[in-house]
């Protein structure tokens, strides 16, 4: 494996026994690529009428663990496997059997993709996409989103600050107006994709405005001293503004109709949304 190649620290294995000894036999076998620890999707998964998975995600202390795993895996293109001993269900006494399982690593660079130059991005032209699945390329979701709304410009996945990994939203940005206004006047947009067993499965993905932080407020006057803050966002596709709470309140009035029934976005945890 080319160690210029960047890898998430996070590793999904699938194909999984489900028995009460698949984490220790995890842990023995894999600590020999470095110091790692095992989480589960549901960490309640060996509980009374819990729903158990067959996977999990290593946790690997150092990257080039990672790379040392894959160059002990079998490859075939980007679909990785390895054979792992695991006691049978119940019993630490009967030997181990071999079971080949399922390592996919997650490439940093599919984080991000555009479809130009990589160049400054319009937030006011950007959308937040929702319930993504965790797997899925930013390169593939920009396709996807594309196919119904041409004029994608760039896709970001959204992931974690520890290991970079996909958190299941994302943001996608387009090059007009038009697109964006589409996209949101949509919300959601349904997509087919290949689940860790390649199965194709429907998932439905919401889209929203995408709101950023320190935006001048877009009602005040420019000739104000200090202009105020547009710290709530109206997140309707008549609107579309940030507005400092006074301004908000002017431009949607309880008593008028069309305005009074919009409920503003914020990530001021100090203010008090309007119900």
């Amino acid at each position: 494996m080319n160690e210029t190649v960047r890898f998430s620290r996070k590793v999904f294995v699938g194909g999984l026994p489900i028995s009460v000894s698949t984490e220790i036999d995890l842990l023995i076998f894999f600590s020999r690529f470095g110091c790692v620890s095992v989480t589960w999707p549901d960490k309640r998964h060996f509980g009374p009428g819990s729903k158990i998975k067959g996977y999990a995600f290593l946790l690997f202390k150092e990257e080039i663990s990672v790379h040392v795993l894959l160059n002990n895996c079998l490859r075939n293109q980007e679909i990785f496997h390895i054979e792992v001993p695991f006691h049978p269900e119940g019993s630490s006494l009967i030997p181990f059997k071999l079971r080949r399982i399922q390592v996919r690593p997650w490439y940093l660079v599919n984080r991000w993709f555009f479809f130009d130059q990589p160049s400054e991005l319009l937030h006011r032209q950007t959308i937040f996409v929702g319930g993504v699945p965790r797997h899925l390329k930013a390169s593939e979701l920009a396709f996807m989103i594309n196919a119904s709304f041409p004029g994608v410009r760039y896709v970001g996945l959204d992931v974690d600050k520890e290991y970079c990994f996909p958190k299941g939203a994302a943001r996608a940005t387009f090059f007009t107006r038009e697109s964006y206004l589409s996209a949101l006047r949509a919300r959601f947009l349904s997509i087919l994709y290949l689940d860790h067993r390649g199965m194709e499965k429907k998932k439905i993905l919401e889209m929203k405005p995408y709101v950023v932080d320190d935006v001048p407020c877009d009602e005040c006057p420019p000739s104000q001293p200090r202009p105020r803050l547009g710290n709530l966002f109206c997140p309707h596709t008549d609107c579309l503004r940030y507005l400092c709470e006074q301004c908000f309140r002017r431009a949607h009035p309880s008593s008028e109709k069309q305005f009074g029934s919009h409920r503003p976005l914020t990530k001021d945890p100090k203010i008090l949304l309007y119900t």
